[in-house]
């Protein structure tokens, strides 16, 4: 679920694991794992702390309940119409996956993306078919069919820099997505 305000992108998602008794197993110890590591962080970032004192925070959470960050998951900082700003928090550093270190400053937005895993932490992208998308502003299209043309408009008019699901429009999407390929948010999956 989300939404925005003036242009901030307030995101929320939880898991709830549902069960005919109480879950006392290592599902409730990653579900409790990423929900405090999420709090943990929430509450790090502050003006003169790190993004790498976040991951960090979230790699001592992890190894408290016995479970592994999930790798390639990244925080981003939101700014006005932007929801994945270029400062980031690493959900899990790698010698193969880094980011810059920086200090969080005053007046700074960050969504907060936790993920645990009971496995390793390597998720792989899933045959799951997405339907959420986001338009790649960088680039400029030369359509050269009217729907196609009145798709990307409407796109462009609705959420000119923000994610769109393709159950807005789904005839003219698969249409325009034959064609110009937007970039998918896609699904990954590890089993644990």
């Amino acid at each position: 679920m989300a939404a925005h305000f003036d242009g901030f992108i307030a995101g929320a998602a939880h898991t709830i694991v549902l069960a005919d008794e109480e879950v006392t197993d290592k599902r409730a110890d990653v579900v409790t794992a990423a929900y405090k590591a999420a709090e943990a962080v929430a509450r790090c970032i502050s003006v003169g702390q790190t993004n790498t004192s976040c991951t960090d925070i979230i790699a001592q959470v992890a190894a408290e309940y016995g479970v592994e960050p999930v790798q390639g998951v990244l925080s981003h900082q939101v700014k006005r119409h932007v929801i994945d700003g270029n400062q980031t928090i690493m959900n899990k550093e790698t010698a193969e996956e880094r980011v810059a270190e920086f200090e969080f400053g005053l007046n700074e937005v960050y969504c907060v993306d936790i993920m645990m895993s009971t496995g390793s932490g390597k998720a792989k992208e899933t045959e799951m078919r997405t339907t959420v998308f986001k338009r790649a502003v960088e680039n400029s299209y030369m359509l050269k069919t009217q729907r196609s043309r009145q798709f990307l408009s409407d796109v462009h008019a609705r959420f000119p820099t923000l994610c769109f699901s393709n159950t807005t429009h789904y005839r003219e999407f698969f249409f325009f997505f034959s064609h110009l390929n937007p970039m998918p948010r896609a699904w990954a999956c590890e089993r644990g």
